[in-house]
């Protein structure tokens, strides 16, 4: 964060314009069973080491549902492929649903088996380009699922539900989406043991020339800002997610880090709780102070209430005898301690 800099005063009004100032800158497819197989409807997902399945809806659950959330990162309501054409195929938010979506899209394109655009632009085999790429390439078990869904849909009385029955499924990420804010290293140590070597951060490969012949654009190179980038283990990535938990997040850790105060006990931008319990009159207006006023602060400059235990000490409250106090700061501010883990009975933006 930046701010300008100003000299700390202790009464209300200059009080106020600190936390104006904080509050700028932090603002800077279910269903029945259409195949000839069977006419139970079941879901249940066989043994990993059966071939054959009583279903069609059973295939489709254990072999081709797992890659629907591929195509759900484009194919739902209001997505990129809620077009015209791309309406064509289309699923929902709810999985549940994704049986019968995929089977009525595979009668709107018209049926059939391997010619079905649905395999053929997946696969990348169509005469129009398919802007999610080809992940069912030809001879892939994704298309040899699918396919054999569709002879079964197409064809009953063709229908063989042992295809591929005892073969892995291949892992297929949305080609869109987030984890929130999670690296990699942490969605990929999830359940190793320390010793686990942490693979290369994937960001070091975006360099000069990776643009080349490659359909998705890099326009900036990665930096790394520090030598000892890479933690060497899940172990010592854990480690570091440890050290720099009470820095960073700020929950009233001791040895938070807050507004030029480092992990300090105190900083010169620091101010008394006490004036924090005043803004209900100060920077609200309000007659007396409301109820819900930790939330009423919350809202009103845009900072959620942390989830972690983040108190400051309501008035007449001592925080050394209340765990901290028993009001509850919103993410952006901390309560300082000591290095004993005393309450100072002092706030910091973090």
């Amino acid at each position: 964060m930046q701010m300008a800099g100003y000299k700390m005063h202790s009464e209300q009004t200059n009080f106020g314009l600190l936390v104006a100032a904080v509050v700028l800158t932090i603002a800077g497819c279910g269903g029945g069973t259409y195949g000839g197989s069977s006419d139970s409807g079941s879901s249940a997902t066989p043994d990993s080491n059966q071939d054959t399945f009583a279903t069609d809806r059973a295939f489709f659950d254990a072999r081709v549902a797992p890659r629907m959330e591929f195509c759900r990162s484009c194919h739902v309501p209001g997505g990129i492929a809620d077009t015209d054409d791309g309406r064509r195929f289309l699923l929902s938010r709810n999985p549940a649903e994704d049986y019968d979506n995929f089977y009525a899209s595979w009668q709107r394109l018209g049926r059939g088996t391997d010619l079905n655009l649905i395999l053929t632009k997946g696969s990348n085999t169509a005469d129009e380009r398919h802007d999610g790429g080809g992940p069912w390439p030809v001879g892939s078990d994704a298309y040899s699922d699918v396919l054999t869904l569709f002879i079964c849909w197409d064809n009953p009385q063709a229908c063989d539900l042992t295809t591929g029955g005892g073969e892995p499924i291949t892992d297929e990420l949305p080609l869109l989406g987030s984890a929130r804010g999670s690296h990699l290293w942490f969605d990929y140590c999830e359940g190793k043991p320390d010793n686990e070597p942490v693979p290369q951060d994937p960001r070091e490969l975006v360099v000069p020339g990776i643009n080349t012949g490659k359909a998705v654009y890099m326009n900036g190179w990665w930096q790394t800002c520090q030598d000892d980038n890479h933690p060497g283990n899940c172990g010592e990535l854990r480690a570091r997610y440890d050290r720099g938990y009470r820095l960073v997040a700020s929950d009233s850790e001791v040895g938070a880090g807050h507004f030029f105060g480092g992990n300090y006990t105190d900083a010169g931008f620091a101010f008394p709780a006490s004036d924090y319990n005043t803004l209900w009159s100060a920077a609200m207006g309000l007659s007396e102070r409301p109820d819900n006023f930790d939330q009423l602060i919350s809202e009103r400059w845009g900072m959620p209430l942390s989830q972690t235990h983040n108190p400051y000490p309501l008035p007449g409250e001592d925080p050394n005898q209340t765990n901290g106090g028993n009001g509850q700061l919103p993410i952006g501010l901390t309560h300082l301690r000591n290095e004993d883990g005393s309450w100072t009975g002092r706030l910091n933006v973090t």
